[in-house]
């Protein structure tokens, strides 16, 4: 790992319609990581609860 370096993080998410938890999948590089290279994975964003 690099510090101070300029890396790419690509996310494809997709959006429910309804409120929902979203998912998607994620590419990284940059930093030390070169296209041949990419750090790649999924996600999953959830609604905050309430307060």
């Amino acid at each position: 790992m690099q510090r101070n370096c300029t890396g790419q993080i690509e996310m494809n998410i997709k959006i429910p319609a309804k409120l929902g938890p979203a998912t998607g999948t994620v590419s990284i590089l940059g930093c030390g990581r070169d296209a041949t290279n990419k750090l790649t994975g999924t996600i999953e964003l959830k609604p905050a609860g309430k307060k």
